[in-house]
């Protein structure tokens, strides 16, 4: 990737319900970038913008801390990027909300 015309941005998401329209950008209150440290976050819900070659071959950690019972990460492409990538989540505290 070689510019910000050629990107990837890491967007968080959450919902009620388990329903794909119904999924919305979370607000910067809802997560946090890093090692838990609250960064500035847009309100569109980017959690990261991967616009150069240096931040790609990278580990990305994310908590989310909002209230809504799904969360999902969305990967939005700009251009024409190409880079093979993955995403591990990982849930806790299921107790407190438990599937039906």
């Amino acid at each position: 990737m070689d510019s910000a015309s050629n990107k990837f941005d890491i967007i968080i998401q959450h919902s009620d319900v388990d329903v794909d329209g119904s999924y919305a950008a979370c607000g910067a209150d809802d997560f946090l970038v890093g090692g838990g440290e609250a960064g500035e976050v847009p309100a569109s819900g980017i959690a990261k913008a991967l616009d150069a070659t240096t931040d790609t071959p990278g580990t990305y950690l994310v908590h989310y801390r909002g209230t809504k019972r799904y969360a999902r990460i969305r990967l939005a492409e700009t251009g024409t990027a190409a880079a093979p990538m993955s995403v591990v989540a990982i849930g806790g505290h299921g107790h407190l909300n438990p599937a039906l």
